[in-house]
């Protein structure tokens, strides 16, 4: 596979805003009467950006699988840039915490420790990618030695020990037999990374085998799923609901797939010229500290600042924080990057 391909770059950008589109959308959410007009546009905002996550796992599937890397250089090109990133930024943030939301009669040390070792919610993601950088070697080993009859045999294990699990718990969560059984098969968050690292690259193997209007019908309707089962849910609790949105869901797997089938389609043929190819390599390498840094606007700079959402009707105000927010994560990020070997390793 060659190095460098635009519609993975492309692909990446795109996944990038829908991340911080999915957090301006949410953020706040939960305080929110799930009747108002307000609620059901950012549900349904959320649940169609909720392929954004998996999307990056789906590229690092396509990037990785194929790619020649001993352990060593494994660990010392990924795995520790992971790891650091993931380090620094949960410190970060948790120090924002300790500062911002400490009361004064609580313990700074062991508050900022507790934020340092959960991480920041929306780090979550590096965790889970350096569970699939860690298992890399192993799945390539795993992918290139099975049968197509083992592949669908692991396939099917997955659909119904870790995907039906997970899809139903929303409804059959609470039930005392269900907890009860699957308290014995306990699926770590981390493993959502390993299932989307894989499936990307199957996807892109057999990108041919959809049409690009296929695999965004099967993107849409499913994202229409998640919305109802959210709306359902919300109405009967009387409160927010995230039930319809696990990221290992048949939901949001299904949905997710078809959104990358549906861009690798449309943008396979694509040809940009040198100037344009060029300009989307540069934004792609900092999408990476676009999700790192976007959080500190959405949650501390803007409110400081008296730019709340709520000046601004739903719709309006999702677009333009999202771009706002995009646009001045980029910039910090380009400022990052310029501070000799410590840019490298941040961002």
């Amino acid at each position: 596979m060659k190095e460098r391909r635009a519609e993975l770059d492309m692909i990446r950008i795109i996944a990038c805003f829908l991340v911080v589109l999915l957090h301006v959308a949410s953020y706040g959410m939960e305080a929110k009467d799930p009747t108002t007009v307000d609620w059901l546009i950012r549900d349904a905002v959320v649940s169609l950006a909720r392929c954004a996550a998996p999307l990056f796992f789906m590229l690092s599937g396509v990037l990785f699988m194929e790619k020649e890397l001993s352990i060593g250089q494994l660990f010392r090109k990924y795995i520790a840039r992971i790891a650091l990133a993931w380090l620094l930024w949960s410190a970060f943030y948790a120090a924002i915490d300790v500062a911002a939301y400490l009361g004064s009669g609580d313990d700074p040390a062991g508050y900022f420790l507790t934020k340092l070792l959960s991480g920041h919610y929306h780090l979550w993601f590096l965790p889970s990618l350096l569970v699939a950088y860690l298992f890399l070697p192993l799945l390539q080993k795993l992918v290139s030695s099975c049968t197509v009859q083992e592949l669908k045999y692991l396939a099917l294990v997955i659909l119904v020990g870790v995907i039906g699990k997970s899809t139903l718990d929303p409804f059959l969560g609470g039930n005392a037999a269900w907890d009860g059984f699957w308290d014995n098969f306990t699926i770590p968050f981390a493993c959502i990374g390993l299932l989307y690292f894989v499936l990307g690259y199957f996807l892109y193997r057999y990108r041919e085998c959809i049409s690009a209007g296929k695999a965004f019908l099967l993107y849409f309707l499913f994202a229409l799923v998640m919305i109802a089962i959210n709306t359902v849910c919300a109405f009967r609790s009387g409160a927010h609901s995230t039930a319809g949105n696990g990221y290992l869901t048949l939901w949001v797997v299904l949905s997710s797939a078809g959104m990358f089938m549906f861009l690798l389609q449309i943008l396979s043929e694509w040809s940009p010229g040198e100037k344009t190819a060029a300009r989307l390599q540069s934004l792609s390498s900092h999408t990476f500290g676009i999700y790192l840094v976007h959080m500190l606007f959405i949650e501390q700079v803007f409110r400081r600042f008296g730019l709340t959402q709520d000046r601004f009707p739903a719709l309006v105000s999702i677009v333009l924080f999202s771009v706002l927010t995009f646009v001045l994560s980029y910039v910090v990020v380009w400022v990052i990057k310029k501070i000799p070997v410590l840019g490298r390793w941040v961002v």
